[in-house]
């Protein structure tokens, strides 16, 4: 919302009063300034030392309407106030991401390198100015709009494509730019439909040429399209699984094999520590004879 501050000036009236000779009056106005909304009305004063004023009122390029009067006043009211601003101080600006502030009355740049992803960016832009101890704030906000030739990545259009016979298969392309580009594809020298599933068959089988439009430039691509049979598809399928099948075999039969030769170990080691335990028994029950017969047991 735009204010003005709106100057009325005070007169010192140099002429005769009328019916006084030589006498001096003053002429002032109420308010001298006002902070007025742009549009909005103000009501002025208009006042008078001269005991008898004679005809009088106020010149004004506004409209003005008069509402009150008395024997040394009239009283204005100003309508749609749009301008007479006094010259006061410049309004200083900020714009988001410049890295300097520039000066009051000057503008505010923000040089930068556009790329894609600033598309939609937002900028805001604050013109701050005090007016007799009072301070306007406006903000603006300003979008960027990025605009870039149309590209076809291969994320989003394979050059590469494989369709399912008797499967509804469609073209996969999606052109990048902005604005956004028009695509048209074609094949075997017709305009190829990118909205509606095609059914597939062996005579979908071809290279098929996109191009995307937008009106800083065009891009093309080749799309190398190949149809697999159902028969084609499951055996591949099953040949998948036979293949994941024999690998889970191979690492079985050699976990088998590491796990064998150690569960032999462990039975050999088990029957040498039972051998070994008996003939420590053997030994110790042929000592503790010894000692009997040699105490006469």
């Amino acid at each position: 919302m735009e204010t003005l501050l709106f100057g009325v000036w005070a007169l010192l009236a140099l002429i005769p009063c009328p019916g006084a000779t030589d006498e001096l009056f003053e002429v002032s106005v109420w308010p001298d300034q006002a902070l007025v909304k742009f549009g909005d009305s103000l009501m002025v004063n208009c006042s008078t030392t001269c005991p008898d004023p004679g005809p009088s009122g106020i010149e004004t390029f506004l409209k003005k309407t008069q509402v009150g009067k008395g024997p040394q006043w009239k009283e204005f009211l100003l309508e749609d106030v749009t301008g007479h601003v006094l010259t006061s101080p410049s309004p200083t600006l900020w714009l988001q991401g410049a890295p300097d502030l520039p000066a009051p009355g000057e503008p505010a740049w923000l040089l930068l390198t556009t790329r894609e992803e600033d598309d939609g960016r937002n900028f805001s832009c604050e013109a701050s100015l005090e007016v007799q101890g009072q301070r306007l704030i406006k903000t603006t906000t300003i979008q960027l709009h990025v605009l870039y030739k149309p590209r076809l990545e291969e994320s989003g259009c394979p050059g590469n494509q494989t369709w399912v016979e008797g499967m509804e298969q469609m073209l996969a392309c999606v052109p990048k730019g902005n604005p956004t580009p028009s695509l048209v594809c074609t094949w075997n020298g017709m305009t190829f439909d990118l909205e509606v599933p095609q059914k597939a068959t062996q005579n979908h089988t071809g290279t098929y040429c996109c191009m995307a439009t937008n009106r800083l430039g065009s891009v093309s691509k080749d799309i190398a399209v190949i149809v697999q049979g159902l028969d084609e598809g499951n055996s591949s399928a099953i040949f998948i699984i036979i293949t994941v099948a024999l690998g889970v075999g191979v690492i079985i039969i050699a976990l088998y094999l590491n796990y064998r030769p150690c569960k032999i170990e462990r039975r050999k080691l088990s029957c040498r520590q039972k051998e070994k335990n008996k003939e420590e028994e053997s030994q110790f029950a042929v000592q503790q004879a010894e000692k009997c017969n040699a105490h006469h047991c």
